[in-house]
């Protein structure tokens, strides 16, 4: 259940006789100053602006229209910054989130990014050794260009030559199965390709912010980019 409403907080109070009441002398009244506010759940919110009241013990008088007329035109202190609490304790928790929220988010950014990295060392490291079990997933910058499979068919000191598949499937899809079937025994319809060991260091690299991470390399002369997506073993008897 929400509990809101209002009260009020003393701001001063003052002996009657010093501010020119007389007849309340040595009857235990007190004229009170009080800052009214605004609450959810008993927590001020926001000023709602002062009251003028003559206090006895725990009761509360009106003062007449003349008296408060007259008190209303006399300096008053200025208001409490609790009466702002709830607003002050909303800013502190919203600026808490906010602190959270961005550490949160570099976190996040910093495990992504060196997620990224690892891959990409991997990628390199199979670059390096690879062999004729290999099979290399080339992505096209633009979707709108033909996918590559390569399949390793001999590497030599400075490249390596692949036979050659276009594709309309995308790296997901390639699973091992799917990549032999590209390349059937004999011949068959690929094309022969070199590459230099250069090129394809270019065609692994990538920049964390920029394109999602892609750049590429123009591997087979058509002025498109192309990066390797993944290098897959598959050994001769699958």
């Amino acid at each position: 259940m929400i509990v809101f409403g209002t009260g009020s907080f003393l701001l001063q109070a003052y002996d009657p006789e010093a501010l020119g009441f007389q007849g309340m002398q040595n009857r235990g009244y007190t004229i009170e100053l009080r800052q009214r506010y605004a609450h959810l759940f008993w927590i001020p919110f926001f000023s709602i602006g002062t009251k003028w009241v003559i206090r006895q013990g725990r009761q509360f008088y009106q003062l007449s229209p003349a008296q408060e007329q007259y008190l209303q035109s006399l300096p008053a202190p200025r208001t409490k910054w609790y009466a702002f609490s709830g607003l002050i304790l909303l800013l502190i928790a919203l600026v808490i989130f906010l602190v959270a929220e961005k550490r949160s988010a570099a976190n996040d950014e910093r495990a992504a990014r060196d997620y990224f990295n690892a891959e990409i060392k991997e990628l390199k490291n199979k670059l390096n050794a690879t062999d004729t079990s290999d099979y290399y997933k080339v992505d096209p910058e633009s979707y709108q260009h033909p996918y590559v499979v390569l399949k390793v068919q001999e590497v030599k000191a400075d490249s390596i030559v692949f036979k050659k598949v276009s594709t309309e499937l995308r790296s997901y899809e390639l699973v091992p199965g799917k990549i032999k079937e590209l390349f059937p025994a004999g011949d068959g319809p690929s094309a022969t390709v070199t590459l230099s060991k250069q090129q394809l260091q270019k065609a692994t690299e990538r920049d964390f912010h920029y394109a999602g991470g892609e750049r590429g390399a123009d591997l087979f002369g058509t002025g498109k980019l192309y990066i390797i997506k993944e290098i897959v073993k598959i050994p001769r008897g699958l």
